[in-house]
């Protein structure tokens, strides 16, 4: 059977490609990739990051992906 996600070696190449300065990526034990970046993390470094999972070499898996903490944004729009 094929592997339907990335791996993690592949997703860490991604963050070092991209120079991101922290890990944004994260498994869930349902197999969803948790997309975590830091409050602090260049725009262009996530942006980066994201493009490369639409590249054929990662695109071609099924990866579910999940947005974690960017409700708490929206929480301090609304101050």
């Amino acid at each position: 059977m094929a592997n339907l996600q990335p791996t993690p070696a592949e997703l860490l190449a991604v963050e070092k490609e991209c120079g991101l300065r922290s890990p944004m990526f994260q498994y869930t034990a349902s197999g969803s990739v948790l997309v975590m970046p830091d409050p602090n993390e260049k725009y262009e470094a996530v942006d980066c990051s994201l493009a490369a999972l639409r590249r054929p070499e990662l695109s071609k898996y099924a990866t579910k992906l999940g947005f974690v903490g960017n409700e708490a944004y929206a929480r301090e729009e609304q101050k």
